[in-house]
């Protein structure tokens, strides 16, 4: 009988250990890909509501809808 439960318990914790690894493995992809690319975008921020300061040139760099490159877009099409 404790041979059973001891397989039990071993495949309890092999789904807990995997599970524990997938969330990992994407909370570490989750952090790259905001650090690298996804933080750049306003529209992202806003929707996490990590939005700061709005007067920031930093803030805005990426942002891709912002008034000037509107504008110019504008200006090239007509």
């Amino acid at each position: 009988m404790s041979h059973f439960v001891t397989d039990i318990l071993l495949v309890i914790l092999g789904l807990v250990a995997s599970v524990i690894i997938v969330l990992s493995i994407v909370g570490i992809g989750w952090f790259l890909v905001w650090k690298f690319f996804l933080s750049r975008f306003k529209f992202v921020r806003e929707l996490l509501g990590t939005v700061s300061e709005p007067n920031s040139e930093a803030s805005n760099a990426g942002a891709i809808s912002s008034p000037t490159r509107i504008k110019s877009r504008k200006s090239r099409l007509d």
